[in-house]
């Protein structure tokens, strides 16, 4: 059985720019990055299950990330704020994207959504204005029509993509 990572290490080393959370970690707590402007890269094991709320809130300096495969969920607003984030790419076996999960991302250019998440939630992608391309999957419940990304039924329109 795993552990729970809960590190404000930012604190006591407020220059940190690199971190690798070691194997065995399942979840990434709420807030255990957040507000660590100077951390540019994280290293996240295929231990991990879970990413809980705001836990990259306002990583400025963070530029991609990777999630792995083994990761099943992450809640709301985990990369609100991320300033310098240009590219993310979800993990196949992540059922939705929450509210304010990418707010506030305004370099965001690429997102990959798997096949398997059925919900993007309105506001998931507020404040985004440099979004310019999400990849989807051939399985997709969604499509991207007339640069907007909808509902496969078309039924409702999710978010208008930057052109």
């Amino acid at each position: 059985m795993g552990f729970i990572i809960e590190l404000y290490k930012y604190e006591e080393e407020p220059d940190i720019s690199e971190v690798t959370i070691p194997e065995g970690v399942t979840c990434i707590s709420s807030e255990a990055f957040a507000n660590c402007s100077t951390l540019t890269s994280i290293s996240i094991p295929n231990t991990v299950e879970e990413i809980e709320s705001c836990a990259f809130e306002n990583c400025t300096s963070l530029t991609n990330i990777i999630i792995p495969d083994s990761v099943r969920t992450i809640w709301s607003a985990v990369f609100s704020g991320c300033s310098s984030l240009t590219f993310v790419h979800l993990p196949e076996g992540i059922g939705s994207i929450m509210h304010s999960t990418f707010r506030d991302c305004v370099s965001l250019r690429s997102v990959t959504i798997p096949d398997s998440v059925t919900e993007v939630e309105t506001d998931a992608f507020e404040n985004c204005p440099s979004l310019k391309e999400i990849i989807l999957g051939k399985n997709s419940h969604f499509v991207i029509s007339k640069s907007s990304l909808w509902t496969k039924d078309m039924q409702n329109k999710i978010l208008e993509l930057s052109m």
